[in-house]
């Protein structure tokens, strides 16, 4: 099934609400959300509940790491259960008068193994 700009629009919105605690947001890229998330490579295909489990872990499992990485830090989100890999990057700004990172989700794709050139990837199940 696709997802629409919308549901991916609806899931950023619903993860930015649960990473604003973290001082942390998403921001889905148009390369992301136009050109690899309903790309047919990706088999079988990408759901939005996979996409939010994956949001959910790395939240619960690297929101501290995250905040740590200096502004232009590019790393993979990488899930082992469903081979979905994002690779992302990081600029540190200002929200509600409080440092805060958001994260750039540059593209995405199913594949296993998935090289990356990026020094850090963080893991989830």
């Amino acid at each position: 099934m696709t997802i629409s700009r919308q549901g991916l629009d609806d899931l950023e919105a619903l993860v930015n609400e649960d990473l604003d605690k973290d001082c942390l947001e998403i921001s889905i890229s148009g390369h992301f959300a136009i050109d690899r998330v309903n790309d047919q490579r990706n088999n079988p295909a990408i759901t939005l509940p996979e996409l939010e489990d994956i949001f959910k872990k790395v939240q619960a499992s690297h929101s501290k790491t995250i905040q740590g990485f200096p502004d232009g830090t590019a790393f993979v989100i990488k899930c082992k259960a469903s081979k979905i890999n994002i690779p992302c990057f990081i600029e540190l700004t200002r929200k509600y008068n409080k440092p805060w990172a958001r994260i750039t989700l540059a593209t995405i794709q199913r594949k296993d193994p998935f090289l990356t050139n990026d020094p850090h990837i963080l893991e989830v199940n």
